[in-house]
């Protein structure tokens, strides 16, 4: 990992405009992430925010006390009280993220490497999940994908219909058959009667069968649709995957 600090020390090193000679120094370096701050820690803080409004010109809206059109509100900064070898107390400012769309701004802290550095691996690496963001827009919005969702969806409402009517037929067909029955008993004998009941009875059978047939159909023809989206799905999250490992990747790199 390359360097990106185009700085020296004395670029970044603050010396305290405050009179702090007769603030004593901390004995030890404190849990940056529950601690009261030390008194020089906050003279670092005013001054940084008096800088940012007042001597800077860096157009941004701090969130401090003014607003500046266009931009976003608020950026997090640190401070890091730090003695140089000679003795010379002062401080380091930094912040995070971008500042006029650049990382590396005299005055503060670099980064440790320029993610926006031109053919960089962060770069690149950004530049290839842009594109595999990209290629899963593309195809979540692509008419074939979309018509493949739609056509899974109403064929199975299709079959959800056709299951409810089948299932009245059936009801109502029972019903014939057993009115036929039971003139059959009424007014039939011996081999006519035998006859009529095997009649009934295969009309029983046979629509049992065709709904079964019929049925058998639908459902292969939802399982063709489903394919078709999964295999859609599968690119998509494969796609996703990739780029979750890329992005794994990269911060494993910055770190």
């Amino acid at each position: 990992m390359s360097s990106t600090s185009v700085f020296s020390i004395n670029d970044c090193f603050r010396y305290f405009k405050t009179t702090v000679s007769n603030i004593p120094l901390p004995e030890k370096f404190t849990y940056p992430f529950n601690y009261i701050p030390h008194k020089l820690c906050k003279i670092a803080v005013a001054e940084l925010q008096y800088f940012l409004v007042h001597e800077s010109n860096l157009t941004h809206d701090f969130g401090i006390d003014h607003w500046v059109e266009g931009t976003n509100v608020g950026k997090m900064f640190g401070v890091l009280v730090v003695q140089k070898q000679n003795g010379d107390i002062g401080y380091l400012a930094a912040f995070s993220g971008k500042l006029i769309d650049g990382n590396a701004i005299k005055g503060f802290v670099p980064p440790i490497f320029d993610s926006l550095e031109e053919g960089g691996f962060y770069k690149l690496g950004e530049d290839e999940i842009i594109e595999i963001n990209k290629q899963v827009v593309e195809i979540e919005n692509s008419l074939q994908y979309k018509n493949a969702c739609l056509n899974l969806e109403a064929k199975i409402k299709e079959f959800e219909v056709m299951l409810v009517d089948e299932k009245n037929q059936i009801k109502e067909s029972k019903r014939l058959r057993d009115e036929k029955r039971r003139w059959a008993l009424a007014n039939l004998t011996g081999l006519e009667y035998d006859t009529y009941i095997e009649t009934v009875k295969n009309e029983s059978i046979k629509q049992h069968y065709d709904f079964k047939h019929i049925s058998k159909i639908k459902k292969q023809e939802i399982e063709e649709l489903k394919n078709e989206v999964l295999n859609f799905d599968s690119t998509i999250n494969s796609l996703k995957e990739k780029r979750k490992n890329l992005s794994n990747i990269l911060q494993q790199k910055t770190v």
